[in-house]
């Protein structure tokens, strides 16, 4: 009957040493999640995404004049894996057109001013076209007509005929030379072929 209670004192014994431990190690994750978070907290702070919202911003004027935009960079201290929220917005992104006109800027960016990447291209269908108003399509089609120029990049968009139609009013003749050359493909009919 000893040697039992004194085993059943050891297991004790040994339950509380691990239940320390294990508050111990608690408080030490704790302490570290407080020191990435003041870390993180310092890193938004930097303002390390300034230049992409600058540019952001202008493209965004481009196509819809005197619209706020902004690309905003802040801590996320939640208890999940996700150190960063990134808030992409431009004012009335509730609207289907200017929604698609934040993606497809913000692909932009990614792609021409991003890091750690060989991206040489980027690819837009025509359902983000789809809801662009054509002046605002026009504009973008004829800034990158422009922006690609000696980038070594390429832009690749499908486009259904009637986008492309109602935009050309608002492109120069020029533009419009050059845009109509660069088509590669014309799918007309439901035929194969």
């Amino acid at each position: 009957k000893h040697a039992a209670l004194k085993e059943e004192r050891d297991r004790l014994v040994q339950f509380l040493s691990f239940t320390d431990k294990l508050q111990e190690h608690s408080q030490r994750i704790r302490e570290q999640l407080l020191q990435e978070d003041r870390q993180a907290t310092d890193y938004a702070n930097s303002v390390p995404l300034e230049r992409h919202a600058s540019i952001f911003e202008k493209l965004v004027g481009m196509l819809y004049p005197g619209l706020a935009a902004g690309i905003v960079l802040e801590p996320n201290t939640g208890s999940n894996q996700i150190r960063y929220d990134l808030l992409v917005s431009i004012e009335g992104d509730g609207s289907d057109g200017i929604n698609a006109a934040r993606i497809i800027i913000f692909d932009w960016i990614l792609v021409m001013h991003g890091s750690n990447h060989t991206m040489g291209f980027v690819w837009h269908d025509n359902r983000l076209f789809a809801h662009i108003d054509p002046l605002q399509r026009a504009r973008w089609f004829s800034f990158i007509h422009s922006a690609l120029a000696d980038t070594g990049k390429q832009y690749i968009a499908s486009l259904n005929t009637e986008n492309f139609d109602a935009m050309l009013p608002h492109l120069s003749e020029s533009v419009q030379t050059e845009l109509k050359k660069r088509v590669a493909v014309t799918l007309r009919g439901d035929t194969p072929k």
